[in-house]
């Protein structure tokens, strides 16, 4: 469960994530596959836009906090994705070092570390919620 706290840093820098987003999400993946070229073929056969589409899901994760609800249908896609390529939970601790890294380079001096941390706090809950989807599917699938 995300803080009020953390809620109120994400919602007054959602708009900037939103203009800087898709940069921020390519810089991400040159950053993880640098860092675990092991996961690149989990994206071997990812669209080619797979960095504006995970921008647009952060962004719908972030506008909707508060009603988050609305993103199941969303979710179980994403999740059954994944499962489809394979990502594993112990993906998703590489995916998020390497998206905070590339917000802090990408913004600069406004990643504080008060933003920094609420970022790392819904990367971390996102990532919790699809890694618990995932298993259901792994655990109903194979």
């Amino acid at each position: 469960m995300l803080t009020e706290k953390t809620k109120s840093i994400i919602k007054s820098t959602t708009p900037l994530f939103k203009e800087k987003g898709e940069e921020i999400t390519s810089k991400m993946y040159t950053l993880l596959f640098a860092e675990h070229p092991e996961v690149k073929e989990l994206f071997a056969q990812a669209p080619t836009g797979q960095p504006k589409i995970l921008a647009t899901a952060i962004m719908s994760y972030c506008n909707n906090l508060d009603n988050f609800d609305l993103m199941d249908k969303e979710l179980d896609q994403i999740a059954r994705r994944h499962v489809f390529r394979r990502v594993q939970a112990e993906h998703y601790p590489f995916v998020g070092v390497a998206l905070i890294q590339a917000m802090k380079e990408t913004l600069g001096d406004i990643a504080t570390d008060e933003v920094v941390e609420a970022w790392q706090e819904v990367y971390t809950s996102l990532a919790t919620i699809l890694i618990q989807r995932e298993s259901e599917i792994y655990a109903s699938t194979y």
